[in-house]
């Protein structure tokens, strides 16, 4: 666990470090390692035989955990509506 914090707090130094010297670079290796995670993460979670036996259990959990995420987070952006005024900007352009 520490080595991923440290690998994590890591690249936050280096991508401050080198943000004005052209390390937007980076960008362009996100996506394919966001794609390589997931799929190793999908092996993991497929080769596993008793995760896969309590995924229909496992699947219910997760929706009622996302339904109560999206509808908390819902309310918390109405409620911060209709507590901050916000003023129109006049740099829109339409």
């Amino acid at each position: 666990m520490f080595f991923i914090v440290f690998l994590l707090l890591a690249g936050m130094f280096i991508g401050y470090r080198g943000r004005k010297k052209g390390a937007g670079k980076a960008g362009r290796l996100i996506f394919p390692a966001t794609c390589l995670l997931l799929f190793l993460m999908g092996a993991e979670v497929g080769s596993d035989a008793g995760l896969l036996r309590r995924l229909a259990s496992l699947g219910s959990d997760a929706l009622w955990i996302t339904a109560g995420s999206v509808l908390g987070s819902c309310l918390a952006a109405f409620a911060l509506f209709r507590l901050v005024p916000v003023k129109p900007s006049r740099n829109v352009r339409s």
